[in-house]
């Protein structure tokens, strides 16, 4: 089965560039095929979106953890070659699976997909605009400033949160300043590097949003998340995860507020929590 999509000029264009910069890509999905004159991008089909999966299905802890280490690969592959995808959401990871009568699932090859509006940079290059999903955009990203490979990292951390039943840390939220709020709640204030290249407007909202954090303890980090001590929203969030410290630590890596502090992909991989996570899922 394949899946066939008709495009803009622009986004043809963009996306052989990033076909041809990524060919040889085992776990990025890239197109099989074109047909120029129709404008017209063919994909192999994979079963479902990482999103619908979790939403309809409960995954075991090394699942979980194949499924974010296979995302690291991916970045990885793409961040080796100077393209940061710019729009990482559980969306856009594909996984080919099967559901037993018990009803377990078994996994057989997961993917990124959605690169055709990746950004390909030039050595140590950053692009300032606002990118991505409003939900999975680091802060950078929010503020329009200094687009990057630290920007994707961000976002691989919030994938976990996807992993959690109920999606119990998504905020009900659906403007950016809610989003803004939430961010900071979760991982701490904007470093000044980020505010000082925000627009007049944007720095206002975020001083309205730090003034309504009050008290020593102003920002709940992750890093002290226990099943005691969990932000107001944070209601059913998975034990299992929560309690992992190789988890937490992967995510305290990932989720720095300033992008010069952020784990880079490599490093992520390095992390000996993927160890063991058992045996690996087919990139082709």
């Amino acid at each position: 089965m394949f899946v066939v999509k008709h495009v803009q000029e622009s986004i043809f264009v963009q996306a052989l560039r990033i076909k041809a910069r990524l060919g040889d890509c085992q776990f990025v999905r890239l197109p099989l095929d074109t047909v120029a004159e129709e404008r017209t991008i063919i994909y192999e089909h994979m079963t479902d979106t990482l999103f619908n999966l979790v939403s309809c299905y409960s995954l075991a802890l090394n699942q979980c953890k194949q499924i974010l280490h296979v995302v690291l690969q991916g970045l990885h592959e793409m961040h080796s070659r100077n393209v940061v995808h710019a729009d990482l959401k559980p969306n856009n990871v594909l996984v080919d699976f099967s559901v037993g009568e018990d009803g377990n699932v078994s996994i057989t090859r997961i993917k990124i997909a959605d690169v055709d509006d990746a950004v390909i940079l030039r050595q140590r290059q950053a692009i300032a605009t606002t990118v991505g999903n409003v939900w999975w955009r680091s802060p950078e990203a929010q503020l329009g400033t200094r687009i990057r490979a630290p920007t994707d990292i961000f976002s691989f951390g919030l994938v976990p949160i996807l992993l959690i039943p109920e999606h119990a840390l998504v905020p009900d939220v659906d403007k950016e300043y809610q989003v803004l709020d939430r961010t900071m709640e979760y991982f701490g204030p904007f470093p000044p590097s980020l505010k000082e290249k925000a627009s007049g407007v944007q720095r206002q909202v975020l001083a309205i949003i730090e003034d309504a954090f009050t008290g020593p303890e102003m920002f709940t980090l992750l890093q002290g998340w226990s099943k005691d001590h969990l932000p107001e929203s944070a209601v059913g969030m998975r034990l299992d995860l929560l309690e992992d410290h190789g988890f937490k630590r992967i995510m305290s890596k990932a989720m720095k507020m300033e992008p010069a502090e952020r784990a880079t992909v490599d490093e992520l991989l390095a992390d000996p929590w993927w160890e063991d996570r058992g045996g690996a899922y087919r990139s082709a």
